[in-house]
């Protein structure tokens, strides 16, 4: 069980009658957001058949209140976990994943985590069920990446996510962490403070949730305004999103421009850019439209955006490229 597509639960696993991006072994079953005050969100199965439940697949920002059996997960921060930032999931998951290249700065991948021994329901109570008290996930996940997915080993990755997580270790690396999420809570601010809406109404690690819903725009087009002005973030779908093709939601996270120098006060420009980048993409919907045919159109030639892109490119140009000093 794991969140509909539109709420969003597309890279968890999502499943509907018509369509799936899960594994056609098992049976997903989405649960639906009813409602969202605060920071509380209520779930509900949206099928009205009682489900036989084996295991829910959770993403990063859930903040789990109880321990289930069988949990699985998959979390975007793992380096915060390893670093104590945030409640990490290991004390509640069965199984947990992680890509490796992102806020970890590692090779394009990914990495499982997943428990062994003797299974404990409760701290110090063992499982009373019948059968085997014991973990059997190893011998299942190993013969799920290779080799029913995996062809051989790839040295180079392995190499080089032995770099990363030995740089997990470092101070230095923890200085950055605590950087990148000060960044992020100076960008949220400086939307905020702009009027700007966001899910939850900030952030506690990397990621920021931008609600574009008061600004009039789609997630598609502000994502392409900013891609012709250099900046690069993503739509996704949020609270309420009736389908994947008109998302109202973008992604913002903190730790690419953290890596070449920016700090809070830089977010602070950044912020600049971003809304310029939504008054924009409002300018040209309201001339053209915001289906994509027209929208694209408005964009051909468009001053503002030449405008916007070459004060991004000014910007960026202060802060070194990683691989390039």
């Amino acid at each position: 069980m794991g969140l509909t597509e539109t709420q969003p639960g597309l890279s968890l696993g999502f499943s509907s009658h018509q369509s799936t991006s899960s594994s056609n072994s098992i049976q997903s079953v989405p649960l639906q957001l009813l409602d969202q005050k605060g920071d509380k969100i209520r779930v509900e199965n949206g099928d009205d058949r009682e489900e036989d439940e084996k295991f829910n697949l959770l993403g990063h920002s859930i903040c789990l209140k109880r321990q289930r059996d069988g949990f699985g997960v998959n979390p975007n921060p793992s380096n915060y976990y390893s670093l104590q930032e945030c409640a990490s999931p290991f004390d509640y998951c069965d199984i947990v994943t992680s890509t490796t290249h992102k806020s970890l700065r590692g090779p394009r991948g990914g990495i499982i985590f997943y428990r062994k021994g003797t299974k404990l329901r409760k701290q110090g109570v063992h499982h009373t069920d019948e059968g085997s008290n014991n973990y059997d996930l190893e011998e299942k996940i190993n013969f799920a990446v290779f080799p029913s997915l995996q062809g051989g080993p790839h040295n180079n990755y392995i190499a080089a996510l032995a770099i990363a997580l030995k740089q997990v270790a470092t101070p230095e690396y923890k200085a950055y962490m605590n950087q990148v999420k000060r960044n992020a809570q100076a960008l949220a601010n400086a939307l905020l403070r702009r009027k700007c809406r966001l899910v939850t109404g900030g952030t506690d690690n990397h990621l920021l949730l931008w609600d574009l819903t008061g600004l009039g725009i789609t997630g598609k087009n502000f994502e392409k305004v900013c891609e012709l002005a250099d900046i690069t973030l993503n739509k996704t779908a949020i609270f309420g999103d009736n389908g994947a093709l008109s998302l109202r939601g973008v992604r913002i996270g903190t730790p690419a421009m953290t890596t070449r120098g920016c700090v809070e006060t830089d977010f602070e420009t950044i912020a600049d850019f971003l809304l310029r980048a939504a008054q924009i993409t409002a300018s040209v919907q309201r001339e053209h439209g915001k289906f994509q045919k027209d929208f694209m159109q408005g964009l051909q030639n468009n001053k503002d955006i030449v405008e916007l892109r070459n004060r991004v490119e000014k910007f960026a140009y202060q802060f070194e490229m990683p691989g390039y000093d």
